[in-house]
């Protein structure tokens, strides 16, 4: 959509050590900005933890600096929930002063015009029945699989295209 000035809000380093898929979101926006030839500025890291409440303070925090993105990746749909609120609080116009993507596609993203990005949810949960099941059915230790899903970015309102 042409933003070169992108940040991101991430979830607590200490929250993270064992939430390997928070780094995996991390580093597949730090491998989409690379791929399009967009420098990631470390001043536009946000720390935050995953819920709504606690993203919008760090965003009011956030927002008092004097230089700010042109739009802001959130590691889960929660947190873009409270960054949307903090800018809404701040009189800022979203998608028009900052663009918000969010990451799991929650049913309430469609309600605000959340661009995100979705995940086979309903496949994930499958996956993880059947394996929650054969662990029970039998007495042998059986190993978690890891698996890369597709997933799929969900344009809605949020996001304004610039030149």
């Amino acid at each position: 959509m042409g933003h070169r000035d992108i940040a991101i809000m991430i979830g607590q380093r200490e929250l993270a050590v064992d939430f390997k898929v928070a780094r995996q979101r991390q580093e597949g926006f730090m491998n989409v900005l690379h791929k399009h030839g967009v420098e990631f500025n470390p001043a536009y890291e946000v720390v935050s933890d995953f819920s709504s409440r606690t993203a919008e303070l760090a965003m009011d925090e956030f927002l008092a600096r004097k230089k700010l993105p042109t739009a802001i990746f959130c590691e889960s749909d929660e947190m873009a929930f409270g960054v949307y609120r903090s800018l809404q609080k701040k009189g800022m116009r979203v998608p028009q002063d900052i663009s918000i993507v969010g990451y799991d596609d929650h049913e309430f993203g469609s309600t605000i015009g959340l661009t995100t990005v979705a995940q086979p949810v309903r496949f994930l949960g499958q996956l993880a029945a059947s394996q929650v099941m054969a662990r029970i059915e039998t007495s042998a230790d059986v190993e978690f699989s890891q698996m890369n899903v597709p997933t799929e970015l969900v344009v809605r309102d949020s996001v304004l295209k610039i030149n």
